[in-house]
């Protein structure tokens, strides 16, 4: 049987399923915003066995053969504490519980790593600087950066033009019948107060075009953006207009370049994950960020790549043999 996490509305998730079902291989999917309660049984010969459950379904971790971990959380249920009238011991309580949960929660994900897999919960997010600092020791050209608090440092820093971007990952948030996001944007280094929050800082860098690269166990698909097209996304392709985005076609990095970048997946640890580079109009490539999670259907159908289809293949691997 092949495990699938997901969340419900991954549409990627649902093409890969679509293969597998077509193949008829078994496989359970737990869409991690449902709750779910877990039993451990250890066994003198064989071991721990893990079983998650809810009232649908339980999925015992010895019968999986192959594991995706595509997004999110295990959702497991917490027991109703309204009985603990005293606010001290309430959170006391609370915070005791959820160390027991972090626990159980760690041991799954840590036997699912012991599978066949595709992704991991604990790379499911990265640390950006860590990334880049890797990359560089590697010999992948990488933007100027800077972390900076205050307007002075930045200003005395380059004479360059700026863009600004999240540490960590991006925002999105629900707010009234509004959605907002945070987008990576050029800056006006004058218009800065004079001390702000932890920020990173990298030049402008003049692009010919984007290239999003989906990693999969060692092979690269590669697809360019002609983002320089339209002014709204020549700072960031993902700004474009609902139903009017840019011209995308198939692209081969060099190969140099995609084995430097292949030993950077090993070394910060992921077997797929989704690139982000710059082809400047000099004919540099710029390596800016990996996302173990990001996106693949917008480089897998305009290119006509079948990623869902190489995905699932590669979940079935370990069924057939």
């Amino acid at each position: 049987m092949v495990l699938i996490m997901s969340k419900y509305d991954d549409n990627s998730t649902v093409y890969v399923t679509q293969w597998l079902l077509h193949w008829k291989v078994p496989f359970e999917r737990i869409d991690l915003e449902e709750k779910y309660l877990v039993e451990i049984i250890y066994e003198n010969n064989d071991g721990f066995d893990f079983s998650i459950c809810n009232d649908q379904k339980r999925i015992k971790m010895s019968e999986v053969k192959a594991v995706w971990y595509r997004r999110g959380d295990l959702n497991l249920k917490m027991p109703n504490l309204h009985f603990i009238s005293n606010e001290n011991l309430l959170q006391e309580v609370k915070e005791h519980l959820l160390a027991e949960k972090a626990v159980l929660e760690h041991f799954f994900y840590y036997l699912m790593k012991e599978k066949p897999h595709i992704g991991t919960f604990h790379e499911r997010a990265v640390n950006k600087l860590r990334v880049l600092h890797e990359a560089s020791k590697l010999g992948i050209e990488i933007p100027e950066t800077l972390v900076a608090t205050d307007r002075q440092t930045v200003l005395s820093y380059t004479s360059s033009d700026l863009i600004s971007k999240s540490i960590y990952e991006g925002l999105k948030v629900d707010y009234g019948t509004g959605k907002y996001t945070l987008y990576t944007e050029k800056i006006n280094k004058n218009t800065l107060p004079e001390t702000f929050f932890l920020s990173l800082f990298q030049t402008v860098i003049d692009k010919e075009a984007d290239i999003r690269s989906f990693y999969l166990d060692g092979k690269f698909y590669s697809m360019a953006i002609r983002s320089q097209s339209r002014e709204q996304t020549t700072t960031n392709f993902r700004k474009y207009l609902k139903g009017v985005g840019n011209r995308s076609f198939p692209f081969q990095l060099p190969k140099t370049l995609e084995e430097k970048l292949h030993n950077l997946m090993v070394k910060i640890g992921l077997n797929t994950g989704s690139l982000d580079i710059i082809l400047t109009k000099e004919g540099r490539f710029v390596f800016l960020e990996v996302n173990p999670v990001g996106q693949f259907g917008m480089t897998s159908i305009p290119c006509n790549y079948f990623l869902e289809k190489n995905i699932a293949n590669k979940l079935r691997e370990p069924l057939c043999t």
